[in-house]
């Protein structure tokens, strides 16, 4: 085997290593995103961190070894794993910046720091994890929803008002709508549904209170429309009937 293809190999596995770490852990439990068990990233948010800094540059500056033959037959080029793969640690980095920011931060309150100050530092700090060009489904990157409750929390507990960035609110908003789009085109007279339906929240994996949030949006644009004293439904419904 090359040098050079020796140190990718272990750079390869560097990062396979590092994606087991900090997004499945070492049980089953630490991996199933609704046990009460289940983590993203390690004890240690630093190194999280420098792992993820490591992995992303030996990464970013490889070359493809056109010469090069695999022992066994691939799916794709090698290349492509690892243009996969990228997307990834830079999720798993941002991440583990942002606990390491929150951390500073609750330090800072403890020590004193004015309200005023505190919410200028979080809403500094809040740099929401990007999806990329990660599949993501409906979900969007789990480091994404924990670091959106992660800052919350932190709002909470310092007793300052943070709120979601904007687009984060609509970009869910979006999706909500597009949910609800759906399940209209399985009834012919309109799909009704109270402010905290099951589908406005449990499809996402939130919360009853973030979804009434993006539902709240909707309603104020006139996507929604209400029919009763707690009862909604599509403005457009008709546009998505079941014919």
């Amino acid at each position: 085997m090359r040098r050079s293809q020796k140190v990718y190999g272990v750079a390869i596995l560097d990062a396979i290593k590092l994606i087991q770490d900090v997004r499945s852990g070492p049980t089953w439990e630490t991996y199933w995103v609704w046990s009460k068990d289940h983590r993203l990233g390690t004890a240690d948010a630093g190194s999280d961190l420098r792992r993820a800094e490591q992995s992303l540059a030996s990464l970013e500056k490889m070359k493809t070894d056109t010469s090069y033959v695999s022992k066994f037959p691939l799916p794709f080029p090698p290349s492509t794993f690892v243009e996969l793969m990228i997307p990834h640690l830079r999720q798993i980095r941002q991440f583990a910046a942002s606990r390491i920011e929150v951390e500073k931060i609750r330090k800072l309150g403890k020590d004193g720091a004015s309200k005023e100050e505190l919410t200028r530092l979080i809403k500094t700090a809040w740099e929401p994890v990007r999806e990329y060009n990660t599949w993501i489904g409906m979900f969007g990157p789990l480091e994404a929803a924990k670091q959106e409750k992660m800052f919350l929390d932190l709002g909470k507990e310092l007793n300052v008002e943070v709120q979601t960035p904007g687009w984060m609110r609509w970009r869910d908003a979006n999706r909500q709508l597009q949910v609800l789009q759906n399940r209209q085109r399985y009834f012919s007279q309109p799909f009704t549904f109270n402010s905290d339906a099951a589908i406005l929240w449990r499809s996402f994996n939130w919360t009853k209170e973030k979804g009434y949030d993006r539902f709240s949006l909707l309603l104020e644009n006139g996507c929604i429309e209400k029919k009763g004293a707690d009862t909604y439904q599509l403005s457009n419904w008709m546009e998505y009937r079941k014919n």
